[in-house]
């Protein structure tokens, strides 16, 4: 199935407009056709297709939103930051904050075309293919690790990183908590505890697994953070578990 449709009633915005604040940054005369990418529940993602290029427009979804969630400048600045010493993410074009074209912020990149794979294994991969394609996963992942973690100073929050992830998500599990589930505090601290064990950051990627990412880049670098790495490593393991991709 493809993952592009027409763009949704609910999700459809002023391609003119749009059209017309980005020709400061590319040269294209005709408007665009206007493709939404199906997937992904957070930020809303757009294809706008010119006769000899194809660009990506991301936008955060219409009504009340966290107030640190949905962050069009953070992408925007981790992708422009990355783009010189990590090759794998998109070239971004420019940032719009003038909200009376979309009503938020929004940013525009480049497409990168390539196949995206989730829990279902295409019955035309061989198990060559599903080996090149994990051992590319965790080669870029550690590429990322490799980059000085400078580049993102400004969203480098200081020594603690896990034992701030802990906190949120203990707050979050408390808050949810019900008669029927244990109530986890000894997990939780001893979560805590081992989060002294943090001694240095480097960039992650919080979502760096086969939905996140195609055959060529990285995707939705909302995600892209500062922090440690073990916990990335740990964080990846889990998450592939529910990979049938990965397992065979």
């Amino acid at each position: 199935m493809s993952d592009l449709t027409p763009v949704r009633d609910e999700d459809s915005f002023d391609i003119a407009k749009v059209h017309d604040w980005l020709n400061s940054y590319i040269d294209e005369t005709s408007l665009p056709e206007l493709f939404q990418f199906r997937s992904g529940a957070s930020n809303l993602t757009y294809l706008l297709k010119y006769p000899d290029r194809e660009l990506v427009l991301r936008r955060p979804p219409v009504g009340t939103k966290a107030v640190s969630a949905h962050d069009m400048k953070r992408e925007f600045l981790i992708q422009s930051r990355l783009k010189p010493v990590y090759d794998l993410v998109p070239h971004v074009i420019a940032l719009c904050e003038d909200h009376s074209i979309l009503g938020s912020d929004f940013y525009v990149m480049d497409r990168i075309e390539g196949e995206i794979f989730r829990r279902d294994v295409p019955e035309t991969l061989s198990r060559e293919d599903i080996s090149i394609m994990a051992t590319s996963l965790v080669s870029g992942l550690a590429q990322l690790h490799s980059v000085d973690a400078s580049v993102l100073d400004e969203l480098n929050k200081g020594s603690g990183y896990v034992t701030r992830q802990v906190e949120g998500w203990s707050k979050r599990y408390r808050s949810a908590l019900t008669d029927d589930v244990p109530d986890g505090e000894d997990v939780m601290n001893w979560l805590l505890l081992l989060g002294g064990l943090h001694r240095s950051n480097r960039c992650l990627f919080g979502h760096h697994r086969c939905g996140r990412v195609d055959a060529y880049s990285v995707l939705d670098e909302g995600q892209e953070s500062v922090c440690f790495i073990i916990s990335q490593v740990g964080h990846r393991i889990f998450v592939f578990r529910g990979f049938k991709i990965l397992r065979q």
